[in-house]
């Protein structure tokens, strides 16, 4: 094997098989479920909130409401 081309420190090919060590970034990430329920919870917030503004007898901004909505949306992935 010539020097030029043989594998080097960096070289993933000189790396020890993944053994799911947290800060190894070959490990995968099994977080999804973990995440959806995060997303959901924040949308169900903002949801939440929205519907007291509504209920306020004192009145509520539109733009609030509008921008409440935006973000629930976007957390959603429905826009």
């Amino acid at each position: 094997m010539d020097t030029r081309t043989a594998p080097g420190y960096g070289d993933q090919t000189t790396w020890a098989p993944c053994t799911g060590h947290p800060m190894d970034p070959r490990t995968p990430d099994d977080d999804f479920e973990q995440d959806v329920r995060a997303s959901i919870e924040e949308a169900r917030a903002s949801l939440l909130m929205i519907e007291e503004m509504l209920d306020d007898p004192r009145g509520y901004s539109r733009q609030a409401v509008e921008s409440l909505m935006h973000e629930a949306a976007g957390w959603l992935a429905t826009e």
